[in-house]
């Protein structure tokens, strides 16, 4: 087997084991669960973003107003 051969097949198995260390962790790391029926929106804002609509031949940026949560309180178990 020549040196590149080599490093090419000592790069793979590096990167191999990495991954495999990856699925190892993602599989035994704890996890939380959040049920959204425990949590209400305690406060709304307001957020208005620019979203491009054709008008004829031209692009025109329209402003869209939506209300977004940003923070929420528990309402028990």
């Amino acid at each position: 087997m020549s040196r590149p051969e080599y490093i090419v097949l000592v790069a793979i198995a590096i990167i191999l084991a990495a991954a495999g260390f990856d699925i190892y962790e993602y599989t035994v790391s704890p996890t939380i669960s959040i049920r959204k029926n425990e949590w209400r929106c305690t406060k709304s804002a307001l957020r208005t973003t620019l979203a491009p609509m054709w008008v004829g031949s031209n692009v025109v940026l329209l402003p869209q107003t939506e209300s977004v949560c940003v923070e929420y309180s528990r309402t028990g178990p």
